[in-house]
């Protein structure tokens, strides 16, 4: 009979449920800066889970995905988490002057925030 021993580097490989939820409690969540997105999803789109939008045609499915994928790259100074997107188009409706529009609207937003927070100084 033998004996499987597992060797003491190979301990931390497991974490406990409690860890879990404590490592994923203290993650960032996307900021959409739409007080009602962000608040009916708890203070935004949670990091490392998987979130499905869901809904009739028009309704903005893929405006929200477009928009996140500007703003999961808003730098930590402004709210954001510094991330990066893929977007993966599967049905042929991406707009790159969509994305690009809305990337100079959250650009405008973060130098709002930094001229009210210099006025403010």
């Amino acid at each position: 009979m033998r004996k499987s021993v597992m060797p003491a580097e190979n301990l931390k490989m497991f974490v406990t449920v409690l860890e879990l939820l404590q490592t994923e409690s203290a993650l960032p969540s996307i900021v959409t800066f739409s007080q009602n997105i962000d608040n009916m999803l708890g203070l935004g789109v949670p990091l490392c889970k998987i979130t499905e939008f869901c809904g009739a045609a028009g309704v903005g499915k893929t405006q929200l995905c477009m928009q996140l994928c500007v703003d999961v790259q808003i730098p930590i100074v402004f709210g954001g988490v510094g991330g990066e997107a893929l977007y993966v188009d599967t049905e042929g409706c991406f707009s790159p002057q969509r994305v690009i529009d809305m990337a100079e609207a959250a650009i405008s937003h973060c130098q709002r925030i930094t001229e009210e927070e210099h006025s403010n100084n």
